[in-house]
């Protein structure tokens, strides 16, 4: 059985989220322009742009600088420091587990 799950490339399951498929398509179906996009005031994330469009990534995980900073203040902005890890840290597994090697 082979379970595809619908992630975005910083590592969140759009499945799980009560906007998805209601007001937002999800970041791979959006390219980079999910719903939450307007909480950074501007039409891509961030971490899409940085990724996918930037580095040709498919998601976070092939690349050598991550957990970048990037990553870890645009997915919690608003968590201190101490509290952002254990919000990261089921992306951070998601990604671990689709971890590829380079081609």
């Amino acid at each position: 059985m082979d379970l595809k799950i619908n992630m975005a490339c910083c590592g969140w399951n759009c499945d799980g989220c009560a906007r998805y498929g209601t007001e937002c398509d999800g970041c791979n179906n959006s390219h980079g322009a999910p719903a939450h996009v307007c909480d950074f005031n501007t039409e891509m994330c961030p971490i899409y742009a940085c990724c996918v469009v930037e580095n040709e990534l498919p998601d976070c995980s092939p690349c050598p600088e991550f957990p970048c900073r990037l990553y870890d203040t645009v997915i919690s902005p608003s968590l201190p420091e101490h509290d952002r890890e254990s919000a990261l840290f089921p992306r951070k597994i998601m990604l671990g587990a689709t971890r590829h090697p380079y081609s």
